[in-house]
């Protein structure tokens, strides 16, 4: 899977909602880890049911994408978003199908967090070491029924703990993962990302 960069085939619509999702890193069991969530299943939710990470809408009392993810993760997981060292942003993602146009932004922790999850919007919280996402074996293929007669062909993913994290959240991952394998090429001087 390659990474997206956020350089995708369309253009954010000009009424596109502005949203954030937290990347947060913390150490467990001697790796860094990261957490997603499985959102509710919801009617109205157009990514309903899916794996993905904390975050969402911008709200008026947001005074940047990071404070927006940093209360969405609070909201959704229960971390303390003074426990978390802001480290940077991603490409912003534009979502077509929600019409969201999402800044994915990396904290991180000095221990691990406790999470809470917020049972009206998060069904499971799924804590992973970044490392797996190396594994050859983690990422895959598949069809994808994403709504009732339409079917994307052969669509990458990655199968973590018998999940499937696709979409949006995998072009993210995938990024972050580039910017690893990036960081590890320079000299520690001149990287402000996590080595992991």
């Amino acid at each position: 899977m390659a990474a997206y960069r956020g350089r995708l085939t369309f253009n954010p619509s000009p009424d596109a909602r502005r949203a954030a999702v937290l990347i947060l890193l913390f150490p467990s069991e001697e790796q860094v880890s990261t957490v997603f969530i499985e959102r509710v299943e919801h009617i109205n939710d157009k990514h309903s049911g899916q794996i993905s990470f904390p975050g969402g809408s911008l709200e008026p009392g947001d005074s940047s994408v990071e404070d927006c993810a940093l209360r969405e993760s609070h909201e959704e997981i229960g971390v303390d978003p003074s426990s978390v060292n802001i480290l940077g942003r991603l490409s912003p993602l534009y979502i077509p199908v929600s019409n969201y146009q999402v800044t994915p932004v990396i904290g991180m922790t000095n221990s691990t967090p406790s999470f809470f999850p917020e049972a009206r919007e998060v069904s499971s919280i799924l804590p992973v070491s970044v490392q797996t996402f190396t594994q050859p074996d983690v990422i895959k293929r598949m069809d994808m029924k994403v709504q009732a007669g339409i079917t994307l062909k052969n669509v990458p993913y990655y199968n973590v703990k018998s999940r499937v994290i696709w979409g949006a959240t995998a072009m993210i991952m995938s990024e972050f993962l580039q910017l690893i394998r990036d960081d590890a090429s320079l000299p520690p001087s001149s990287s402000s990302a996590p080595r992991l």
